[in-house]
């Protein structure tokens, strides 16, 4: 699996020439890909692939990207991808899909991909509207949706606010089929849940801080949070991550 934070790709990605950038890459994925071991993925034959493509003239940054996207793709890995400055713009936003769902990529007996709800906003919109945790996504707009990624079906349930997308999802592992339709409103709400505590002897007084999952609120709120805390005499912090949803936040 190959990590790493592509909000630091941004400024290379406008800076650097297009050889620069997949040398770049090149060097970053051999230092921190990890390969399960099922794929037989090794250094040198992804050393030849770079070479092979430094080689020829990248003439436009979209044929870059493409290029990009094909030599991560090769690596097997569901997890590793690249993604241009607006995929990532999109994926920042605090809710990317509109409705209030978080989506997991899950591989049946056959290898197929297929798409489960990992986790709901509580009374949002698709949660209100009888999305559960657990169910598969089976097509969006009547679009089929298996094999698919989770990013490309987010795309498919983003729009405008207030319009509405229709869901054809499977409840649970053996439950019925059912068409739902859902309003998207991209309602921000903070994630971040705070209170003092204090230990036995009253000595020492601990802030506990809860996150509920990870979004484009986190760091603003987060900081709000620890400074509201400190004024009120906490000298300890608690960061409780139980039951995180997950999802993306900028690190800084």
């Amino acid at each position: 699996m190959l990590s790493y934070e592509i909000s630091r790709f941004q400024p290379l990605l406008k800076l650097l020439p297009m050889k620069d950038l997949f040398r770049k890459l090149g060097r970053l994925s051999m230092m921190t890909f990890l390969d399960t071991g099922r794929n037989r993925w090794s250094q040198d034959t992804w050393q030849l692939k770079k070479n092979d493509i430094l080689s020829n003239t990248i003439q436009t940054r979209s044929k870059a990207h493409n290029i990009i996207k094909r030599m991560l793709a090769s690596l097997g890995d569901p997890y590793t991808r690249f993604l241009s400055p607006e995929e990532f713009s999109k994926m920042a936003r605090y809710d990317m899909t509109g409705i209030g769902i978080n989506l997991r990529e899950v591989t049946d007996e056959n290898g197929d991909h297929r798409l489960k709800v990992l986790g709901l906003i509580l009374d949002g919109p698709a949660h209100s509207a009888g999305v559960r945790q657990g169910d598969e996504i089976l097509a969006v707009n009547d679009t089929e949706v298996k094999g698919k990624s989770a990013f490309e079906v987010s795309s498919l349930l983003q729009g405008p606010n207030g319009t509405s997308v229709t869901i054809q999802l499977k409840h649970g592992n053996c439950g019925p089929v059912e068409s739902i339709e859902v309003q998207r409103q991209f309602v921000a709400r903070t994630p971040v849940f705070y209170r003092m505590e204090q230990t036995e002897s009253d000595a020492a007084q601990i802030g506990y801080i809860r996150l509920k999952e990870l979004n484009a609120l986190v760091r603003k709120d987060l900081v709000i949070a620890m400074k509201r805390l400190q004024d009120m005499g906490a000298s300890y912090f608690v960061l409780d991550l139980r039951d995180n949803l997950g999802g993306l936040v900028q690190a800084g």
